[in-house]
């Protein structure tokens, strides 16, 4: 189990324990960093389906289009306004390479995407079951927040296939855009829980008793309902906090007061958190 530390003024020392660092699987993590042009990653396949011959996936961002962190150039993106436009319709594709989904029983896509799209746009995922491809979302006409961040279950697709893919497809009227960053795929854990932060005390702060308050994140595929949180200070076991409370997948309580303690002036404390039986 690895653990995530920070120190805070040479005066509190604080350890937070994340069970997920140690759980999760990625299958797939693309960032793009090895793109340029219209050269997707290595075993990535650009194609043009119909339209001109430049209606490409490019990775240079031609039209210098504004898209917002986590969106990072170099990031993937169709952009029918730039280089589409007066040619008609167009289809296009970006294609992740073969993966692995047999590790687990449940398989689910995150990416971040902007979509700045116009009447007639489409953006579709599909994914490919080891023998037939498979729609799993279609985007229309609707833009996104920029930038929108997305998880899509593919379980029922991918999940215990040793030859998935994904197509990320572009079907449009030579206007608009769609941008993609930071694909992954992952395989979670059912019930899978972590600290991901120790919200409070946090520097500056009072000697004597406060609260500790931590965050509570669910890595698990199902909603988290119930976990056993611990600490420790100085090596000193803390009364453990029983939780309950309901957290969807990808998604985290904050400020969750686990007990108070009595720090002394002038001292160095180290206090450290984990969970337990999600």
């Amino acid at each position: 189990m690895k653990s995530a530390i920070y120190t805070l003024l040479l005066s509190l020392v604080l350890f937070f324990w994340s069970g997920a660092l140690e759980a999760q699987v990625y299958i797939l993590n693309e960032d793009f960093s090895t793109a340029n042009g219209i050269t997707p990653p290595v075993d990535w396949i650009n194609t043009t389906v119909t339209g001109q011959a430049t209606d490409k996936w490019h990775f240079d961002n031609p039209g210098n289009d504004t898209i917002h962190y986590p969106v990072t150039a170099p990031f993937a993106i169709f952009d029918a306004s730039n280089y589409s436009a007066g040619g008609g319709n167009e289809t296009a594709t970006l294609e992740t390479p073969f993966f692995d989904a047999s590790v687990g029983s449940h398989c689910l896509l995150f990416l971040d995407q902007y979509r700045n799209l116009v009447a007639g746009d489409t953006c579709r995922i599909l994914a490919f079951d080891g023998s037939s491809w498979v729609k799993v979302i279609d985007y229309t006409a609707t833009s996104s927040t920029n930038p929108e961040h997305q998880v899509l279950d593919l379980s029922s697709t991918c999940a215990g296939k040793t030859n998935a893919k994904l197509r990320f497809q572009w079907i449009g009227v030579g206007a608009g855009y769609w941008a993609l960053d930071n694909i992954r795929i992952y395989s979670p854990l059912l019930l899978d829980a972590g600290i991901s932060n120790i919200d409070s005390p946090a520097m500056p702060f009072n000697a004597g008793l406060n609260d500790v308050k931590v965050t509570l994140n669910n890595y698990g595929y199902t909603t988290l309902s119930s976990a056993t949180i611990r600490w420790s200070v100085n090596g000193v076991l803390q009364t453990p906090y029983s939780w309950n409370g309901s957290v969807p997948f990808g998604n985290s309580q904050a400020n969750v007061n686990i007990g108070s303690y009595n720090f002394p002036s002038g001292v160095a404390s180290q206090v450290k958190v984990w969970s337990e039986m999600p």
